[in-house]
């Protein structure tokens, strides 16, 4: 029997040591050599705690091939261990500033409920960089960011953008138009213009024909030439009550798409856009809704200095609880005489709920042109005949054309028609063209008509 390894005195004699020393005498004379089950499990009982190990502490273990109790380090346990789960999980590496992980490719997320009976995914196959943003909050999260059709509010109905029009595609009256003093539509569709004190300016569906900017059309506003007029210069659109209140009490991010002409004039480039709101049902548009809606206020605007070269901006903010109506106005002040080319551009306008700026909505163009068509209808500048039989008498005739879309309201018609031919509409889908009593040949019903229900 090997002699027993008694315990180093302290320098201090205590009465552990007496005790740890008596034992060890006491298996050794018994039989038992220091190292037993036993006596190991009355050491570790009688030991000093310690709260965390350091990488030098030795852990003891019984060792299946030796079958003796051997020691092993703390650092050499975490060694082991990193070795066993690095070949189970995927190694996180290259954090980013934020603490988040960079670099992760076919990214899956995967939800379990408590009794691992649902699963669902949130996967990331996307060959392009992508940022997704979780709510945070506590409790059911329910994000519908990018998800149309789901859940309620301005999403339900498959619309992320508020904006009618905003990357310019529709303009059934002009594709040019003059600007006055008076606000009015007059150049591409649910847009309206104005120019304060005197006039000389111009507003045009302008080609982008830039690559990188995924526009076919931008609005082009430019002062005239040589003109000394220097009168705010503003385009505004205004929504109505059944969808602006969708927004209300939310947060919503307004982005656009801009460039500035060679000889822009604004001061310090400046081009300012500015979300409008009021407590009124479908109150008109104008050129500065602020004097003349109920309850106006501005929730969100920028003054934006924008460069020669077309650059996406954004801004954002939260609309009123009590906010029931919304317009967006966008305007510049220009300085001094006009160049050759004192013009802005503007396109991809966009209002969307939320903080984060989105791809902009395109829209089938069909879909853009029936949205427009609630507001405006050019029904063709062609002829229309209607054949009156001969020996007919002298009765009146009618004749009725469905709208392409229900209108906003009964609109107001522009005819341009053979004498004796007049319209109406009594509601906002059916025009009706009559023929005055006395024509007794075929007419033109028109050559054109239109029929405006604008705000």
């Amino acid at each position: 029997m090997k002699p027993p390894v008694l315990p180093q005195a302290p320098k201090d004699y205590d009465a552990s040591y007496h005790d740890r020393t008596n034992r060890i005498l006491t298996q050794y004379l018994s039989g038992q050599e220091d190292g037993t089950a036993a006596g190991t499990a009355s050491d570790i009982a009688n030991s000093a705690a310690k709260t965390t190990p350091v990488d030098a502490d030795s852990f003891g273990f019984w060792d299946s091939v030796t079958q003796r109790l051997n020691q092993v380090t703390w650092a050499n346990i975490k060694a082991a261990m990193k070795t066993y789960t690095d070949g189970l999980y995927q190694a996180l590496s290259g954090k980013d500033a934020s603490g988040g992980y960079v670099g992760l490719t076919l990214f899956k997320i995967n939800f379990k409920n408590a009794a691992n009976t649902f699963t669902s995914f949130f996967t990331n196959a996307n060959t392009a960089a992508r940022t997704y943003t979780f709510q945070d909050r506590d409790g059911t999260i329910a994000d519908l960011t990018d998800i149309a059709g789901a859940g309620t509010g301005v999403l339900a109905y498959n619309r992320k953008n508020l904006v009618i029009n905003g990357a310019f595609d529709i303009a059934q009256r002009n594709t040019t138009y003059a600007l006055t003093t008076t606000f009015a539509y007059g150049c591409v569709d649910r847009w309206g213009f104005h120019q304060a004190t005197t006039a000389a300016c111009t507003a045009s569906q302008a080609a982008v024909a830039t690559s990188g900017v995924p526009f076919r059309y931008a609005l082009k506003l430019q002062r005239t030439a040589a003109a000394t007029t220097t009168g705010v210069i503003s385009a505004t659109t205004a929504f109505e009550t059944t969808d602006s209140v969708k927004y209300a009490g939310k947060q919503v991010t307004l982005s656009f798409w801009a460039k500035a002409g060679a000889n822009y004039s604004a001061s310090g480039g400046v081009l300012t856009l500015a979300l409008i709101t009021g407590t009124g049902t479908d109150q008109a548009n104008a050129a500065d809704p602020t004097g003349s809606w109920t309850g106006a206020a501005t929730p969100v605007s920028v003054a934006q200095a924008v460069t020669t070269t077309w650059t996406r901006y954004s801004v954002t903010g939260t609309i009123a609880t009590s906010a029931t109506q919304i317009a967006l106005r966008a305007y510049w002040t220009p300085v001094g005489t006009a160049g050759a080319d004192d013009s802005v551009y503007i396109t991809g306008v966009q209002i969307e709920v939320g903080a984060a700026v989105t791809d902009f909505e395109f829209r089938p163009l069909s879909l853009e042109l029936a949205l427009c068509q609630r507001y405006y209808a050019a029904i063709g500048t062609y002829g229309l005949y209607l054949g009156i039989p001969a020996g007919s008498g002298n009765n009146s005739r009618w004749s009725c054309i469905s709208l392409p879309v229900t209108m906003r309201t009964a609109p107001t018609l522009v005819i341009t028609a053979d004498a004796g031919v007049g319209g109406s509409c009594q509601d906002a889908r059916v025009v009706v063209l009559s023929v005055d009593a006395g024509n007794t040949t075929s007419v033109k019903l028109f050559t054109s008509l239109t029929a405006a229900a604008e705000l």
